[in-house]
């Protein structure tokens, strides 16, 4: 990782040569066997893949297919406000629950009785609750965030409120924790159902699992209680890119799990083109597989929260600044526009404050090591961690333009929000990215310093290019509503039980 990272190896105080040639071979080798790899593991158990196969789709009165979409996974992290892949399940979830058709359902997984059921009151009031327009966990005072977490807790022990890791404070996590051991323990002796029988049976109907169930640890048994799987393909990143995943046991994970789903038959729902080629080239790799793919467009979510709240209107902000919305981890490539900020200063040019928004992932030692090396550089960087919807809105509204030099994508939210908002930015080369910007905005290699720098500087001097570029977005992109997403995604499920 310290090579791909562009560390400086050879001041490494044991540093041998040879050695070090040898480690780097063997490590491009393990890679490049997990993203050949085209199978893993094959459909061995006989009643998983009865299940996966399934039976015929149930039909409705009206010849409308039931479509049920798992709440789970999206449900576990409420507390959170959501971004990325999470962002879009709530959509989903949410547009399930407040669906007028009365066959569209929501569903929860219940791991003690190994089924389905319908979820509580209380717990379709999280979901629709604007969780993801207030402040981030870390501003809530200790006795909000106890009450909140408890609440949480008490409908369901087995959600991981807040993913307590989110919570700084030691005492308040281990109270968070023994509190949701007791709960547990509690419901465990009880055996007591948390709601009413499910009204309906997903064994018949098409269930729309979300990403966390998927691909995460309750995965074999959710499969098992689903007759007609379907899930969102968002990227294929962990198969074509292990390098870019924070450990290669999770590549493996995922593309075990991927190569069973393709084969039980599922239904993909991909979030662009992109993913969409992505997951036709693993299909084709795997062989003997029959998995129906199709495509929905992302709805712009932020740009109609911030149309609700009246606050779509540019303004000016106390100083100009640039801004990246994105996790903060070794794809996103924030290291190649700390070097960019540094040559300017270097150069007495000065270009606007780059705003990093998003919270602090992995594989990011070598942009660490960079910043401390650099002090003067957190004069014109500012990294502000997670920010609530209404923060991120205003952000965008006041930007002067954005930057988004990721390597690879499966789509780029912070690309298409910028255009969402009537601002320019600049993506890389990516795939995802020009298709997220549909190919209105400049698009430059993400390891072309030279070309980044120059384009940075360019629209920081010239309000008049970022106007031509603003002017584009006026004339040739208008934003996707939920609403329109959301038929789009029932449309596609549906037509999955037409022979």
């Amino acid at each position: 990782r310290g090579v791909l990272a562009e560390r400086d190896i050879h001041s490494f105080r044991y540093y041998d040569e040879a050695l070090f040639r040898t480690l780097d071979e063997r490590t491009r080798t393990a890679y490049n066997e997990i993203a050949a790899l085209p199978v893993v593991r094959d459909i061995s158990d006989a009643k998983l893949r009865r299940s996966v196969v399934g039976s015929p789709t149930r039909v409705g009165k009206a010849g409308v297919q039931d479509l049920y979409v798992d709440i789970t996974g999206i449900l576990a992290i409420n507390a959170i406000a959501p971004t990325g892949i999470a962002r879009v399940d709530l959509f989903v979830a949410r547009q399930a629950i407040n669906d007028p058709d009365p066959s569209v359902r929501v569903i929860i997984y219940d791991r003690w009785k190994d089924a389905y059921r319908s979820p509580t009151n209380r717990e379709i009031s999280q979901l629709n609750s604007a969780v993801s327009t207030r402040k981030m966990v870390g501003s809530l005072n200790t006795r909000d965030l106890l009450r909140d977490a408890f609440q949480t807790i008490r409908g369901n022990p087995f959600y991981r409120w807040a993913r307590s890791t989110e919570l700084g404070d030691f005492i308040v996590k281990t109270v968070i924790r023994c509190y949701r051991i007791y709960r547990w323990a509690l419901y465990r002796a009880r055996r007591r159902r948390l709601s009413e029988p499910s009204k309906g049976d997903p064994m018949n109907g098409i269930v729309l699992m979300p990403h966390p169930m998927v691909f995460g640890s309750w995965f074999k048994e959710n499969i098992l209680a689903t007759g007609h799987p379907a899930f969102i393909c968002h990227d294929l990143i962990p198969w074509l890119h292990p390098e870019f995943v924070e450990t290669q046991p999770q590549a493996q994970r995922f593309v075990s799990r991927l190569t069973l789903l393709v084969r039980s038959g599922v239904h993909a729902l991909c979030t662009s083109d992109t993913s969409r080629a992505m997951l036709s080239q693993f299909v084709a790799d795997v062989g003997n597989a029959s998995a129906r793919i199709d495509q929905f467009p992302l709805p712009s979510m932020l740009h109609e929260t911030a149309k609700s709240l009246d606050r779509l209107l540019h303004f000016e902000p106390e100083q100009p600044f640039v801004l990246y919305c994105s996790t903060v981890e070794i794809r996103k490539n924030h290291l190649l526009l700390a070097k960019i900020w540094k040559q300017a200063r270097d150069e007495g040019v000065a270009l606007p404050k780059l705003v990093c928004a998003g919270k602090w992932g992995w594989g990011v030692e070598s942009l660490h090591a960079y910043l401390r090396a650099n002090p003067d550089l957190s004069e014109c960087m500012e990294f502000v961690g997670f920010v609530s919807d209404i923060e991120l809105i205003d952000l965008y509204r006041s930007a002067l333009f954005g930057v988004m030099p990721s390597h690879i994508e499966g789509w780029g939210f912070g690309a298409s929000e910028c255009l969402d908002f009537g601002i320019p930015v600049i993506v890389s080369t990516a795939p995802a990215l020009q298709e997220a910007v549909r190919g209105l905005m400049p698009a430059i290699d993400p390891s072309d310093q030279a070309g980044w720098y120059t384009q940075i500087q360019r629209w920081a001097e010239s309000a008049a290019e970022r106007e031509t570029f603003r002017k584009k977005i006026a004339d040739h992109y208008h934003p996707i509503t939920r609403q329109e997403s959301w038929e789009a995604i029932k449309t596609a499920l549906r037509a999955s039980g037409v022979n």
